[in-house]
């Protein structure tokens, strides 16, 4: 809709209504949609009707920011769910909560003290899930049910493979445990979503996908160490990775909904109750924070120029940095600049100025779903005559390893992990070839997959000429 909205302006006026659902994600693209849609609500097609809609919407703040679109007060509707009370205990409560039934009360006060006793605590603790273990454990059996599923939210899969080798000894006492996390078999993912077995606990540990994104059978606990991954990106190093962060008050009650779903539920905080207050954000910081802004800023180039031609200069605004300001929540003016450097250093704009104009590789950039670098890669392959080459590195550049690598970490029998490591490595260097290249061999995977298509489809052409290097 973005794609649309930004090549063709007048299309926003065949549309009687907008729904904008899930705004509370704040991606870039959701938010760069918000505004598209506010500025051409508000100066071109008045007759459309926005409706803005979220499970943990920051009302006020999208009240406020499409109030200039409509002349009558934006208005403000709750739709009530159907859900069963969840009791919830954070850190501090426990001890009491369960009373003589946690041995663990004495690791319990010296987490507080190590971790949340600081009036700002310090940088997260690499080892902080691990050592939350012994807790988490004793947890499990405490609450646990038959016939029922207990959820545990951690970052990633580094504390999910560490927490699921420990808690595998509780499988010999009514549990069944199991991972969750795109790294993990398939088969093993799809056992997480079958109805807990008669007398038995599931445990299921995930990351935050499970705050929304599926949902499990007999949730009737959650425990949640109020951690999650985010990209973060280093404007001075001009550097993006992953970095362990708390969660919003806002996705903590998502999490602690998953267990009041079917029934009554309970969640276990597993941080204190001040820092919750004090120092957790009321909702996820918008992804234009913490993100390269490379893409972002030549999509707003491109929206300033059709603006300024659709409403002939009345009300739209002046280049790229003026209208990212005008984002729910304006990023960085750093950010911003950094990003038109970038752009400047690819091509995709004429200079590193507000004033420069998009160069023909970055309207090719607008056009494909792709990273600046790598429309570049195919741009490069139509000038010197090897394109169908550079679509298909592009293409396998940009998305998952089409070989699958097992992990020892969920594999139940070391014979079968041995078996499917064995088949995956030879897959890798038979189609390496000796080029000791992921991209080539990824290319050589599509020219042999391209090749049985021709032969089993009967494509017309010379499959031998297609495979020719």
């Amino acid at each position: 809709m973005l794609q649309v909205f930004l090549n063709t302006p007048e299309e926003f006026g065949h549309y009687t209504h907008i729904v904008l659902d899930e705004v509370h994600e704040r991606s870039a693209e959701s938010d760069m949609l918000c505004l598209v849609v506010r500025l051409l609500a508000q100066q071109r097609f008045r007759s459309t009707r926005l409706v803005i809609m979220s499970a943990t919407l920051q009302s006020g703040l999208f009240a406020t920011y499409f109030a200039t679109v409509s002349p009558l007060p934006v208005g403000n509707v709750f739709v009530g769910a159907r859900c069963f009370k969840v009791t919830e205990y954070f850190l501090e409560d426990l001890p009491k909560a369960f009373r003589k039934k946690l041995r663990c009360e004495s690791l319990i006060q010296s987490r507080i003290k190590e971790v949340f006793g600081l009036v700002k605590p310090k940088k997260i603790d690499q080892k902080h899930c691990d050592k939350m273990h012994s807790i988490i454990l004793e947890l499990l059996e405490v609450i646990a049910s038959p016939d029922s599923t207990i959820l545990v939210f951690l970052p990633g899969i580094a504390e999910i493979s560490a927490l699921w080798q420990e808690a595998r000894d509780l499988e010999h006492r009514g549990f069944r445990i199991f991972p969750l996390h795109s790294m993990v078999p398939r088969e093993e993912q799809e056992l997480v979503f079958q109805e807990p077995e008669p007398g038995i606990t599931n445990v299921v540990l995930a990351t935050d996908i499970a705050e929304s994104s599926i949902t499990l059978p007999h949730v009737v606990a959650v425990v949640d160490l109020g951690l999650h991954r985010r990209m973060d990106h280093d404007a001075s190093k001009g550097i993006a990775s992953l970095a362990t962060k708390w969660i919003s008050k806002a996705a903590a009650t998502q999490r602690s909904g998953r267990a009041g779903r079917t029934q009554p539920g309970l969640c276990l905080r597993l941080y204190t109750q001040e820092f919750f207050n004090a120092q957790m954000h009321d909702f996820e910081p918008p992804e234009s924070k913490s993100m390269a802004l490379d893409r972002l800023y030549l999509q707003a180039k491109q929206l300033s120029v059709q603006l300024n031609q659709s409403l002939q200069g009345y009300g739209a605004p002046q280049g790229a940095q003026q209208l990212l300001s005008q984002l729910p929540e304006a990023p960085d003016l750093k950010n911003v600049t950094a990003a038109r450097q970038k752009n400047a250093e690819l091509g995709t704009i004429s200079d590193g100025t507000e004033a420069a104009k998009i160069t023909a590789l970055g309207y090719l950039c607008l056009q494909l779903p792709l990273e600046l670098k790598l429309t570049r890669l195919v741009w490069l392959g139509a000038h010197f005559g090897v394109v169908a080459d550079a679509v298909v590195l592009a293409s396998v550049m940009s998305s998952q390893d089409a070989f699958s690598m097992p992990s020892p970490l969920f594999m139940r029998e070391e014979l079968d992990f041995v078996s499917r490591l064995r088949s995956a490595a030879s897959a890798r260097l038979l189609f390496d070839s000796g080029e000791l290249s992921e991209p080539l061999m990824h290319r050589q995977l599509f020219l042999e997959w391209l090749t049985e298509f021709h032969q089993n489809q009967y494509v017309s052409g010379d499959s031998k000429r297609r495979r020719r290097r």
